[in-house]
């Protein structure tokens, strides 16, 4: 969750996106809250960084990795499209 300046929420909000979306694949959930997507290995303080630097900070924090189960499901679907 990322909690923007005192400027105005939509404005900050905006503001964030762009500063992320410029480096990572990146979705709005809403309520001052991102998906991003990082690359493997890399390190998450790019990412306060890059929302610091706009003049928000990280509220929280949650990792999420696509199971095995995700991946599996993900790869018959496409298999099954392609017939």
């Amino acid at each position: 969750r990322v909690e923007g300046a005192a400027s105005g929420a939509d404005r900050s909000g905006v503001t964030v996106m762009t500063a992320l979306k410029s480096t990572w694949r990146t979705a709005s959930l809403g309520d001052g809250r991102y998906s991003v997507w990082l690359p493997e290995g890399q390190d998450t303080s790019a990412v306060f960084s890059a929302v610091r630097e706009v003049g928000a900070c990280v509220r929280s924090l949650a990792l999420k990795r696509r199971s095995l189960e995700d991946v599996f499901l993900t790869a018959v679907r496409g298999s099954e499209e392609a017939q």
